[in-house]
């Protein structure tokens, strides 16, 4: 050989193939899954490869096998901390198969779907998770077209709603049960004016969500047309606005006593609003969220919320993804059920209320 091959550091598989003097192709066979054991070439490169300590990459074995050993995520954005879960989740599972994963980023309302679709095909990864912006706002035929299109060259599972006319493995949270927990919850402790901010009108979730509201809002005999949905966002900020926007537009006597929020992070920026407005809470105003992030225990007060249990969704999309159900033996759709999580910010610890 032409340098020393005394540890296993910088050795490649060319190193390998001129001291077994073979080809590439023998070593690669030789290091794959199934090695052919009677093969006196490949029982050279094996005794070579454990002389050094030599292991194979996986992405060297999976173009071999014609897999990457890579899974794709495609979402919006991953700072938000829904979005951080899924991923965080979905990679750890995906580890568990010994499987990497690459994040990709369509923001809400991007149209650069034929560029990123090119770039997916190139890449060929062994499957794709799809979550957020590129589902929730999927209408009209070019999206539909685009995942069609997508699924031709790998499995897809989404994270969320189906797509009408798109048919592959999806997991999907209640989110209206989520609000109607609240509601009903908040209905419980006497609450009757019960304001709901928050959302985006174009994402799906948040239409799910608002219609959760209003048909609980109704079956209970509550002024549901009254106190409508203020558009907005899903950030601090938002919940701030939709606050003023909703208390500065009725007198005082109207205010709703309760509000839920389309996600804790709204939630967060409510208390805030309300607390700069003079209004205790729970005291004046309860306010109910939504996710269960980990910091919602350790605002003042506590947040009442929804635990919509992203981990294990996102972990059962990735098995999903990792081995598909047979088209037509079982239900493609798998439904999670949210659990509302009760903590001080609602009132609960007050009593009913009245009036």
């Amino acid at each position: 050989m032409h340098r020393s091959m005394t540890e296993s550091h910088g050795i490649t598989i060319f190193d390998i193939a001129r001291e077994a003097e073979v080809s590439i192709a023998t070593v690669s066979r030789a290091l794959g899954e199934k090695p052919n054991t009677a093969s006196k070439k490949q029982k050279k490169v094996i005794e070579i490869a454990q002389k050094y300590n030599y292991k194979p990459s996986l992405a060297a074995g999976g173009l071999n096998r014609g897999r990457t050993q890579l899974l794709g995520i495609v979402m919006p954005e991953i700072l938000h901390p829904f979005y951080c879960e899924v991923f965080n989740a979905a990679a750890a599972e995906a580890r568990t198969r010994e499987y990497s994963v690459v994040f990709h980023r369509i923001a809400d309302g991007d149209e650069g779907y034929q560029s990123f679709l090119d770039l997916l095909i190139r890449q060929r990864p062994d499957g794709l998770m799809l979550a957020g912006g590129l589902v929730e706002n999927a209408k009209g035929p070019s999206k539909l077209q685009f995942l069609q299109h997508l699924q031709k060259y790998m499995p897809v599972v989404i994270l969320g709603q189906s797509v009408e006319g798109f048919i592959c493995p999806c997991v999907s949270i209640d989110l209206a049960e989520a609000t109607r927990a609240s509601v009903r919850h908040l209905d419980s402790l006497g609450h009757k004016r019960i304001a709901f901010i928050g959302g985006d009108p174009i994402n799906r979730s948040s239409g799910e969500r608002e219609s959760g509201y209003y048909e609980e809002m109704r079956r209970l005999g509550l002024d549901a047309d009254y106190y409508e949905h203020h558009e907005g966002g899903y950030s601090p900020l938002d919940g701030e606005i939709g606050v003023v926007k909703l208390l500065t537009r009725l007198r005082r006597e109207q205010w709703p006593t309760a509000i839920i929020a389309i996600n804790d992070l709204v939630a967060l920026g409510a208390i805030r609003q309300l607390i700069r407005m003079g209004l205790r809470v729970p005291d004046d105003m309860a306010v109910v969220g939504c996710d269960n992030h980990f910091y919602g225990a350790y605002v003042n007060p506590p947040l009442t919320t929804v635990d919509l249990g992203t981990v294990d969704a996102a972990r059962a999309a990735m098995m999903l993804l990792l081995d598909p159900p047979a088209m037509g033996t079982e239900s493609l759709v798998h439904r999670r059920e949210p659990a509302l999580i009760v903590r001080e910010s609602c009132g609960a610890k007050l009593g009913r209320r009245h009036g």
